[in-house]
C-alpha cells in the first residue's frame, strides 16, 4: 500500500481526503469524497495506530461523533463504537489493542480493538478531555483535561489512575508521552507553559519557560498539536505554539526548549501537527490558517532536523485546505514497512552516473517514487511501500541515447528498510 495522508479536511466540497506521499515527487490527491461526516465548525480529531493498520475519527457533535476505520488507508471499512458518546468529541487516540476518545461529559470513552466492547474505568475528578495520547510501549493512556490537576495516567493493564502530583500551570492544550514512555509533556496556555510529568508517578519533574512564545492558545481548536519526533536518537516533543504560527521543540532527557525560527514569521495559527513516520522522510507536516492571506488554508511541509521548511511546497498542500474559516480537520499518515530499491547507474563508458532514477508499480503502472543517482558512485536508493514488483526507469541525460545508458544491476531488488 503506497504511502497516505488521509483524515478530515475543512474542505467546501469533499471532506474525507486521501493524499498519496512520494519520494522525490509532488503528492497526488486522491479526490474521492469521504463524507463519514463533515467537518463543522467545531472540528475534527484523527488518528492512525502505530502500524497504520486502523484509524479513529471524532467529531465535536453531540450526537454519531465517532468512527473506527479498518482500512484507513482508504477510508473505508468504517464501523460505529457500541457506546454513545453524548458529549462533543475533542480529541482520539489509538495504539496497536485500544482506542479512546475524549471530551465533554462523559469524558473519556477507550474501548478494545478486537471486540470495540466499552472498557470500564473510572473517571470520576475528570473535566472535559482536550487532549490524549497512548504511550509508545502501550503502558499508559494520559489526558489533559479542564479540573484541577488538569492531567490524568491511566496504566491500561488495570485502570489505575495517577494524577499530576502539581497542577499544570492553566488551561492544558496538548500532551504528548516521551519516546520512551518515561515523561509526559504537557502544554498549557498559561505561564510557564511547558511543563514535563513524570509518566509512572505524575510528578512534575520540569517547568520550563515563561515566555509567551511557547504558550498554546486555549479555545475552540482541538487539533493535534504536539507530537514525538519520529528522528532516530531524537528525544524531543514538537509542538505548535502561540496563535501566531510558532513551532516549537522540547527535548524530554536535557529539557532543552527551543523555537523553530524559521516558523515565527506570522504563517497563523497551528492547528494540526502530523509527522512522516519513517525517520528518513525527515518530515513534519502543519496545517496552518491565516485569514488575511489567501488561501487562508495550507499546509506547510518541514524538516524535523533543522526546523526549515522544504524547498517547493507542493500546491495541492494549498488546494486541499482551501476556505475562509479555520481549518479544524484532521488526519495522520499510512504507511507499510518500507522497502528500498537498490541499484547502480553507468554511462556508456561504464563510469558511475547521475541520472533520474524511477520505480513505477507493475501492477498500477503508477509513478511512486522518483530520486537521482550519485554522481561519484551511480548508486541510488528508491524508498516504496510494498514489495512490489516495480519497474525501473532511467532516464537519459540531455544528449544521450538511451542505447547509450548502461546499469550494473540487471534487476533491482526491494528489501525491507
Amino acid at each position: 500500500m503506497p504511502k497516505r495522508l488521509v483524515g478530515m479536511f475543512y474542505g467546501e466540497v469533499i471532506p474525507g481526503r486521501i493524499i498519496q506521499l512520494r519520494q522525490g515527487l509532488d503528492p497526488l490527491a486522491k479526490l474521492d469524497s469521504h463524507p463519514h461526516f463533515r467537518v463543522s465548525g467545531s472540528g475534527n480529531c484523527f488518528a492512525v495506530a502505530p502500524d497504520g493498520s486502523a484509524a479513529v475519527l471524532g467529531n465535536r457533535a453531540s450526537s454519531d461523533n465517532m468512527r473506527y476505520f479498518s482500512d484507513p488507508a482508504n477510508l473505508v471499512g468504517v464501523s460505529i463504537p457500541m457506546a454513545s458518546f453524548a458529549g462533543y468529541v475533542n480529541c482520539c487516540a489509538i495504539n496497536e489493542t485500544l482506542y479512546a476518545f475524549g471530551g465533554d461529559s462523559p469524558y473519556l470513552y477507550v474501548f478494545d480493538r478486537a471486540t470495540h466492547a466499552l472498557v470500564t474505568l473510572n473517571t470520576s475528578g475528570l473535566g472535559e478531555v482536550i487532549a490524549m495520547d497512548f504511550s509508545p510501549d502501550g503502558s499508559r493512556l494520559a489526558l489533559a483535561h479542564d479540573k484541577t490537576p488538569y492531567v490524568r495516567i491511566y496504566s491500561t493493564s488495570d485502570w489505575s489512575i495517577v494524577n499530576a502530583d502539581t497542577p499544570a500551570p492553566g488551561y492544558p492544550s496538548a500532551c504528548c508521552f516521551s519516546k520512551d514512555s518515561s515523561k509526559l509533556v504537557v502544554c498549557t496556555s498559561s505561564s510557564p507553559y511547558v511543563t514535563i510529568y513524570n509518566a509512572s508517578t505524575g510528578v512534575r519533574e520540569a517547568s520550563l519557560t515563561r515566555s509567551s512564545d511557547y504558550s498554546i492558545t486555549s479555545g475552540s481548536s482541538y487539533g493535534l498539536r504536539a507530537v514525538r519526533s519520529p528522528l532516530r536518537g531524537d528525544d524531543r516533543v514538537i509542538f505548535a505554539a502561540s496563535s501566531d504560527g510558532k513551532i516549537a521543540t522540547v527535548d524530554t532527557q536535557t529539557h532543552d526548549l527551543q523555537l523553530w525560527a524559521a516558523a515565527n514569521p506570522r504563517i497563523g495559527s497551528v492547528n494540526h501537527l502530523v509527522v512522516d513516520p519513517d525517520p528518513d522522510e525527515d518530515a513534519l507536516y502543519a496545517f496552518h490558517y491565516y485569514g488575511n492571506t489567501l488561501p487562508s488554508r495550507t499546509i506547510t511541509k518541514y524538516r524535523i532536523s533543522t526546523g526549515t521548511p522544504f524547498a517547493g511546497q507542493p500546491a495541492i498542500f494549498r488546494n486541499v485546505c482551501w476556505g475562509s474559516s479555520t481549518p479544524y480537520g484532521a488526519c495522520g499518515i499510512v504507511m507499510t514497512d518500507a522497502h528500498t530499491l537498490t541499484g547502480t547507474v553507468r554511462d556508456v563508458d561504464n563510469a558511475p552516473a547521475a541520472r533520474v532514477v524511477r520505480a513505477y508499480s507493475r501492477a498500477t503502472g503508477e509513478l511512486l517514487a522518483q530520486t537521482t543517482s550519485d554522481a561519484a558512485t551511480g548508486n541510488y536508493a528508491l524508498k516504496v511501500y510494498d514489495a512490489g514488483p516495480y519497474d525501473i526507469q532511467f532516464m537519459t541525460a540531455e544528449g544521450e541515447l538511451l542505447n547509450d545508458l548502461f546499469f550494473a544491476r540487471a534487476e533491482p531488488q526491494a528489501v525491507s528498510g
